[in-house]
């Protein structure tokens, strides 16, 4: 009978040091390291998407007369783009659950006076506008406003989220999780 209770008792203990030995990468690995690399391939992510304009095929201009005004100016007719102000300012942030991306909160465009500036620093009259701002409006659009319509949303965040957790980030937590695997079975 003591044979056998000695065999448990082996067994407990190999499932508590293994138990053990997993928390403890869990606990370091997962928290910090892996969750801030989550936020760091969702980050290159969003900025791959304004670069390729992945998610614009279905936007409209504003109107022609605004797409006379940009190629008038010699301005991108990307959307996102806007000299490349907005995913120069997507910043990693470490929060209470994790990391977050986002757009960093007070910057003003540094190049130009306003987001809506014109190429040779005229600045196009209307009142400054910092970049998260302009991110908000573009990914949740905007009521008329003065003299102009109704900006209709152009979303880069939400579809970039859902291509990003049924593409990447699956294929980062199979990896993870054989990790994971491996530390349980060292």
């Amino acid at each position: 009978m003591s044979i056998q209770m000695q065999s448990i008792k082996r067994e407990v203990d190999a499932l508590v040091y293994k138990t053990t030995r997993v928390w403890d990468y869990f606990d370091k690995e997962i928290k910090d390291i892996f969750l801030r690399r989550v936020a760091g391939s969702f980050r290159a992510y969003l900025v791959h998407a304004v670069v390729s304009q992945e998610f614009t095929a279905s936007y409209d201009p504003l109107s022609n007369i605004y797409v006379a005004w940009k190629a008038a100016w010699g301005l991108p007719l990307d959307f996102w783009k806007q000299y490349g102000t907005l995913y120069r300012n997507f910043e990693i942030t470490k929060t209470d659950n994790g990391f977050s991306v986002s757009i960093a909160k007070g910057v003003m465009p540094y190049r130009h006076k306003s987001i809506f500036s014109l190429p040779g620093g005229k600045d196009y009259p209307s009142k400054k506008v910092s970049v998260a701002d302009y991110g908000y409006f573009m990914e949740f659009g905007r009521p008329a406003t003065g003299k102009f319509g109704p900006q209709p949303p152009r979303p880069l965040f939400h579809p970039a989220l859902q291509s990003f957790k049924e593409n990447r980030f699956k294929k980062m937590l199979a990896n993870e999780k054989a990790r994971i695997r491996k530390k349980w079975n060292d």
